[in-house]
């Protein structure tokens, strides 16, 4: 029989806890922002991490919340500084989340904000965990 043991059991206290992944398999990725979910409750993320196989020159991402309408780029961020996408090759490097996150409501959207040179990039993986406060 499978092991479906929580192998994260410090991120996952009370079983609502929502993993988002985006990956970014080389540095050609159509564009520097976009969405990595849409609410269909009320979240606010807890902790980002990130990790890839070759590094970036400069890269960074910051995560955001958006309000329906908001363009990318223009919501609140929820990172106190940028994750960096240059560090140590396989490396996972975990983010500071602000102190207060903003809540996330239903149809509010969760999003991504690359910056930095992304040249040699490869293999590139953002997860973002969010915790559900209550259903929409």
């Amino acid at each position: 029989m499978p092991d479906y043991s929580n192998p994260y059991p410090e991120l996952i206290p009370n079983g609502l806890w929502k993993p988002l992944v985006l990956i970014l398999p080389t540095a050609t990725i159509p564009g520097v922002s976009g969405d990595m979910f849409i609410s269909d409750g009320h979240y606010i993320v807890r902790e980002a991490r990130s990790s890839h196989t070759v590094a970036s020159s400069s890269g960074t991402v910051q995560i955001e919340v958006l309000t329906p309408g908001q363009n990318a780029d223009d919501g609140v961020d929820q990172l106190t500084t940028t994750m960096s996408l240059s560090g140590t090759a396989d490396t996972p490097v975990k983010a500071t989340i602000i102190t207060s996150p903003t809540v996330i409501n239903p149809g509010d959207r969760v999003g991504y904000v690359l910056g930095g040179t992304l040249t040699s990039l490869i293999n590139g993986c953002i997860t973002v965990f969010l915790e559900r406060l209550r259903r929409g």
